[in-house]
């Protein structure tokens, strides 16, 4: 049996990985490789689309 705080180590660990990579590979996989050169801001999909509709 896992001692309880390296358990939850795992499980920390996991949760980040699901939600910082798991986004960012669909947006890298979606996106042009043009946009992977240049270095933009903090990705926030909602504001991207309403820079480009104003």
């Amino acid at each position: 049996m896992l001692h309880p705080v390296l358990r939850h180590a795992v499980f920390v660990h996991r949760f980040v990985e699901a939600v910082t990579w798991q986004p960012l590979r669909q947006a890298l996989r979606t996106r042009p490789r043009s946009s992977l050169i240049l270095p933009r801001e903090p990705r926030e999909p909602g504001r991207e689309r309403l820079s480009r509709a104003a």
